[in-house]
């Protein structure tokens, strides 16, 4: 429950962000709080944009399938140890060590693949401003590794009762980031309305054939926006 009060800040926070990009490229903002989805819009608007192709479609196939495939290799690491060792098959125990772990991988390869994404949505809006750029991937990178960090740290920490503060300083960093962004995107989408910046206009995937299209994104270099 304490980690549930502590993540749903943070959903929210992320919610707000997405919210704002929807407000630039013209969506309603209720859908960036649809989780999955709300990636998966942001980057299927960018198609035939600034990407070739829809990489919503395969945030959504990744996340989806991060699950069963994690269960799978799991089932199958556990029936190996224990077809080699019958002191380990007659342990109760017998797989919590393996199911642990399946649970972190599978909750580190949702992070990356909502981090990737991320970079994908954000970077292109921010790319111009050097400093900005490097700080938002830092932070994903740093969203990403949280865990590690806080158990890294811990392991230096089993005497402190108070530990879980630790997860707390951490989890506040990134809380303060993620605000940092929210104004700095709210700031841009005011600066966008009153430079009154044109999106660059979707391509037409029947009118032109694949090179074409390929070659008329790589001119755009990522830019949303028309000069």
């Amino acid at each position: 429950m304490e980690l549930i009060s502590l993540y749903f800040p943070m959903y929210i926070l992320f919610s707000f962000l997405l919210m704002i990009v929807f407000q630039i490229i013209g969506k309603n903002g209720a859908l960036a709080f649809i989780p999955i989805y709300s990636m998966y819009t942001a980057l299927k608007f960018f198609k035939g944009r600034i990407y070739y192709r829809n990489w919503g479609m395969f945030y959504v196939i990744g996340t989806i399938l991060v699950i069963p495939v994690t269960y799978i290799i799991v089932v199958i690491i556990t029936e190996y140890h224990k077809s080699q060792s019958v002191q380990y098959s007659s342990n109760p125990w017998a797989g919590f060590g393996e199911f642990m772990t399946g649970i972190f991988f599978m909750f580190f390869f949702i992070n990356l693949i909502l981090i990737i994404g991320n970079i994908m949505v954000y970077v292109p809006l921010i790319k111009n401003k050097v400093g900005v750029c490097v700080l938002f991937i830092v932070w994903n990178i740093y969203y990403l590794f949280k865990f590690v960090i806080f158990i890294s740290i811990n392991a230096f920490m089993r005497n402190n009762p108070d530990e879980f503060i630790v997860f707390y300083i951490i989890m506040v960093i990134s809380y303060l980031i993620n605000i940092f962004f929210i104004f700095y995107i709210a700031n841009l989408y005011k600066k966008l309305q009153l430079e009154n910046k044109t999106i660059v206009s979707e391509i037409d995937y029947d009118k032109y054939p694949r090179p074409e299209i390929k070659r008329i994104i790589r001119s755009r270099k990522y830019n949303l926006f028309e000069n």
